[in-house]
């Protein structure tokens, strides 16, 4: 704040100012006249013999006598009106103190009452969507994934990343998910039982809420099914629509809660070391100056693996409503990301990130769709995302114009020597893991 201080003129100050002059002229006057008449006072005392004044002095000194008789007057009248201004300005400057005294008052106790009140919890680091859906003979995938997951997240309190994670399961079936109600209840049982690490750690960081229905298919029910194997413009079928609704209700979830979004699916397994890994990745995004408006960041494929910001998941949830009856999830997304779809073109100058390696791995054989075409195979953990066949090329990592970064596109990169010497930049590739 700056040493100078400045006064401020307000309208009664202004008049204030006009009568103190004319009080001093008024004065000023009143003491000239005195002096001339006492002057002449001592004149004649000096010279008694000084013959009188002409007619003219005699009627000068009259209208002094009768100014100074006025000025007097004047003098009363003037100092009325300034006391009389001077008692409205004591007025008024108790009545705005008091009532700055009770603005001030009434801010503080609504401050009291806001910290009394406010029992809300600050944001989350990250949140980590998990949309389940039961499998042919209630096969279990979710709580393999979720023992994965929770074996990345730790119980000690010092640890940077504890609480600063939330997993929302969201079961997409309600009262028909034998798998959710039985990984359910042994995470509610977690805190009553000491030898359980994963229940306790269920306890801290996974909700588990059924998916309230609120998002509706807008495609009418007699519209024919597509045909799964003669379907070249892609037109979602009835349960790829409901998939699509489904996200949206987790996304629009689950954005409130935390800075970023992990979208993951119920069976796939993360990776060791990659509750480690995302935070060296988005600390590095977020360092290059020409990545700090990135749009998105790849670590597995499918509608899983893709971390994004907040405010661009809201952004992803109200484009993806638009959507529903036209595209699956996956393609809806590409549109998305790569500004091709309707009013989407401002995301063509956001890069998009890939991480070298796939960090997520399938471990589902049995499918929650009815009809799956057979694909070629994924990669496992720790393997290159430079040729995954589902993505698009924008997504993919790109392994030949960035042989010795770990994130591309490496055009966004800093100082090679700052990152790729950061031992977690270095790590030698996972391919075997322990069976689930």
């Amino acid at each position: 704040m700056s040493g100078k201080s400045y006064r401020v003129f307000s309208r009664s100050s202004i008049d204030r100012d006009k009568r103190v002059r004319y009080l001093l002229w008024l004065r000023i006057s009143l003491a000239v006249n005195a002096i001339v008449v006492l002057l002449w006072i001592l004149s004649r005392r000096a010279n008694p013999e000084t013959p009188p004044v002409d007619l003219a002095w005699q009627g000068a000194l009259k209208d002094s006598a009768q100014n100074i008789s006025q000025l007097n007057k004047d003098l009363k009248a003037t100092a009325a009106v300034l006391q009389t201004v001077k008692n409205r300005l004591e007025a008024e400057t108790h009545t705005a103190v008091s009532h700055a005294s009770d603005l001030a008052n009434a801010i503080a106790d609504s401050h009291i009452e806001t910290a009394a009140d406010d029992t809300s919890p600050s944001l989350a680091w990250l949140a980590i969507g998990i949309p389940t859906v039961p499998r042919h003979n209630d096969t279990d995938y979710l709580t393999s994934t979720l023992e994965y997951l929770l074996s990345e997240l730790p119980l000690d309190s010092t640890d940077p990343l504890f609480d600063k994670v939330r997993v929302v399961v969201m079961n997409n079936s309600p009262g028909q998910h034998l798998v959710y109600a039985k990984v359910q209840n042994r995470m509610t049982q977690g805190p009553h039982d000491p030898d359980d690490v994963f229940a306790q750690k269920a306890a801290l960081y996974v909700e588990f809420v059924d998916n309230p229905g609120s998002v509706e298919d807008p495609t009418p029910e007699d519209k024919p099914e597509p045909d799964d194997f003669d379907n070249p413009t892609n037109i979602p079928g009835r349960q790829v629509r409901r998939q699509t609704c489904d996200l949206i209700e987790l996304m629009e979830m689950a954005q409130p809660i935390a800075h970023y979004y992990l979208f993951m699916e119920d069976d796939f397994r993360m990776c060791p070391h990659t509750m480690r890994l995302l935070p060296y990745m988005l600390a590095k995004l977020n360092a290059m100056p020409s990545a700090q408006k990135w749009l998105g960041l790849r670590v597995s494929y499918g509608m899983n693996g893709i971390l994004l910001r907040s405010e661009d998941l809201k952004s992803f949830a109200t484009y993806m409503r638009t959507r529903i009856e036209l595209l699956p999830p996956d393609l809806i997304w590409l549109e998305w990301f790569s500004g091709h779809g309707p009013r989407t073109m401002a995301n063509r100058r956001r890069p998009m990130a890939a991480y070298r390696y796939n960090l997520l791995e399938h471990i589902g054989a049995v499918s929650s769709f009815t009809v799956r075409v057979e694909r070629p195979a994924f990669p496992n953990c720790y393997e290159s995302m430079a040729d995954v066949w589902s993505l698009a090329r924008a997504e993919r990592f790109q392994e030949k114009k960035c042989p010795n970064s770990d994130l591309s596109p490496c055009t966004m990169s800093v100082d090679a020597d700052d990152w790729m010497h950061v031992p977690l930049a270095k790590l030698e590739p996972m391919h075997a893991l322990p069976p689930p």
